[in-house]
């Protein structure tokens, strides 16, 4: 059964929003990133050897290199590491996400997000559930020093197979904490 298939037969929409953080690999504060993965029981030489790869930074420019320079937050983009660094530092926001009884009922499993690094799908089966979602998104996402974009974040609206069951097209707005 496809995504929408269940709700959209029983006369329900689904909605989905795509969620665009502000400077998403930027936005890692490294202190944050390592208690957590302290924390997981991540062998500490892995933890320091993270932070030194991490803070020490040099511009490359052709055959040129600049002196070492220190940067206070973020993953390196295109760094392998960067993906599983980023997903550990969001886990406790998808944590959140997923046991916030909201869930769309797909092909015998409960949904309520997509992810991969910094991509995010939230999915419910209603406006006011979705908005609910979103709420407990900004509340994560001030914890762990992230924004919203909402000029890049986008919902998409599945509607009931039948016109006869939709009882409304019109919904209000959806809000983010970036509004």
């Amino acid at each position: 059964m496809y995504l929408d298939e269940y709700y959209t037969n029983k006369g329900s929409h689904v909605l989905a929003c795509f969620v665009d953080f502000r400077r998403t690999f930027d936005s890692v504060n490294y202190w944050k990133l390592f208690s957590k993965l302290l924390y997981d029981g991540t062998n500490t030489l892995n933890v320091r050897l993270l932070a030194v790869w991490d803070s020490n930074h040099n511009q490359r420019w052709r055959s040129s290199v600049s002196a070492a320079f220190n940067l206070g937050n973020g993953t390196r983009r295109g760094g392998v590491l960067s993906p599983y660094l980023f997903t550990r530092y969001i886990r406790d926001m998808l944590s959140s996400i997923v046991n916030s009884d909201i869930w769309c009922s797909i092909g015998n499993k409960f949904i309520n997000v997509l992810a991969y690094a910094d991509d995010l799908v939230l999915i419910a089966p209603s406006w006011r559930t979705l908005q609910l979602l979103l709420n407990t998104l900004n509340v994560q996402s001030d914890m762990s020093d992230m924004q919203c974009n909402a000029d890049q974040t986008a919902c998409m609206v599945f509607p009931p197979s039948s016109r006869r069951c939709v009882v409304s097209d019109n919904f209000p707005p959806l809000t983010t904490a970036d509004k």
